[in-house]
């Protein structure tokens, strides 16, 4: 099966497997083929989802976003992207794998069967991540913010502090906007970035 080796940097695809030998990377194709049948994919089932709790706002979910789903990380067609910002990817779409994993592990059959525990913490992290009420400091965005605060350390690490300076901004207004469902207010996911990017940059 190709597990998407193709679609990403060797080093960040060989990272990936050595914690999470199980995950796979994909296009996020629109449909799908069973013999002459045409059927939506998953991709495509989740964007129609997403333009519904964002009320229609978000219409991006295929061409612009990665998003983790289980053991499978989506990533646009034809993906366009320095290998640097893939591997970046990669890192931010890593910290959402341990995410799922610890899911399991609430579920208790992490502890046991660990391709088990992780199949039912990716259950339990879709419902928390996706069925959140907006404005409100939600799942989502308690799941996107260490995982936007890794993006931003590499950005400072591998680009400097003037590009890492504009993730900062773009973060807090993305997690704020219809982007992803409003996970935060703007006061909350300024605050918090602030205050981290203070910490990171030396600053305070």
């Amino acid at each position: 099966m190709n597990d998407g080796r193709h679609l990403v940097p060797k080093a960040a695809m060989e990272a990936l497997r050595i914690e999470f030998p199980f995950v796979r990377v994909e296009e996020k194709v629109r449909w799908r083929r069973l013999g002459p049948l045409r059927y939506p994919s998953r991709w495509l089932l989740m964007h129609w989802f997403v333009c519904f709790i964002t009320l229609g706002r978000n219409r991006d979910f295929l061409t612009k976003f990665i998003t983790t789903a289980g053991s499978v990380i989506g990533v646009p067609e034809g993906w366009k992207s320095p290998d640097l910002s893939k591997g970046h990817t990669m890192a931010h779409e890593r910290v959402h794998l341990r995410q799922i994993e610890i899911c399991g592990k609430v579920l208790l059959v992490g502890f046991v069967w660990r391709r088990g525990g992780f199949a039912l913490g990716s259950v339990l992290f879709s419902f928390l991540f996706l069925f959140a009420l907006p404005f409100l400091v939600t799942f989502r965005y308690r799941f996107e913010r260490p995982a936007y605060k890794v993006s931003i350390r590499l950005r400072l690490r591998d680009r400097g502090e003037d590009e890492a300076r504009a993730l900062v901004t773009h973060v807090i207004e993305l997690l704020s906007s219809s982007a992803y469902g409003w996970a935060a207010t703007r006061k909350r996911a300024s605050r918090d970035f602030e205050e981290f990017w203070e910490v990171l940059n030396g600053a305070g």
